[in-house]
């Protein structure tokens, strides 16, 4: 007796072809300094780790907007905080929360004085020695106790 359910048929094809999924220790969220991103080196399997070793899955980062622009499919950010400038970049997506889309639009009318504070969670990636962080989620900061964590 089997139970009933559905049971996939794999080859060993199947399993050569498919990469292997990281355990989910290794699928961790860091906190970062832009300044670390940037010092961030390619290991021998061709993924990026901080300087100490540890490899990076997705990062979380808090900074200053300091512009944006955005195209048809989506939008870059240049996000600062006090170690670096980083370039953030996020798709577009027409589900997206109100609270998101009033947040790139007071981003991109803020004059430089006043500048909005978000937490980008992303992954980071290196494009011919450029590094890029690739938004997951970009959310403004309201509470500036947050800049500490």
């Amino acid at each position: 007796g089997g139970g009933g359910g559905y049971q996939p048929q794999s080859s060993q094809n199947d399993q050569q072809q498919r990469p292997a999924r990281k355990a989910y220790d290794e699928q961790t969220l860091i906190p970062t300094t832009i300044a670390m991103l940037h010092k961030s080196v390619s290991n021998p399997n061709a993924e990026l780790e901080l300087s100490d070793g540890r490899p990076i899955h997705h990062v979380k980062i808090i900074g200053a907007v300091r512009s944006c622009e955005e195209q048809s499919t989506n939008i870059t950010f240049q996000i600062e905080d006090g170690t670096g400038l980083i370039e953030a970049k996020q798709w577009l997506d027409d589900n997206d929360c109100s609270a998101a889309i009033a947040m790139r639009q007071e981003a991109q009318q803020q004059p430089n004085e006043h500048m909005i504070y978000v937490r980008v969670i992303g992954q980071i990636k290196d494009y011919n020695q450029h590094k890029v962080l690739v938004a997951h989620s970009i959310r403004r900061i309201t509470d500036l106790n947050a800049m500490t964590h």
